[in-house]
């Protein structure tokens, strides 16, 4: 569910009933992970998530 929020709020989409949280979020320090550029983008094809298609409703 996190994953398909994070997909819809990075491609625009609106996520339906969205609400606040009721306490302050915290701040999440996550690995690294490889950044994809122009100069590096030969080497990620066919590594990433192909026809990936959200959901309609990420929430369920």
């Amino acid at each position: 569910i996190g994953l398909r929020a994070v997909l819809y709020t990075l491609t625009g989409k609106e996520i339906p009933d969205a609400q606040d949280y009721a306490e302050p979020g915290k701040t999440l320090v996550l690995p690294d992970s490889p950044v994809v550029t122009a100069a590096n983008a030969d080497e990620w094809i066919g590594r990433g998530w192909g026809d990936f298609e959200p959901t309609p409703d990420p929430c369920r």
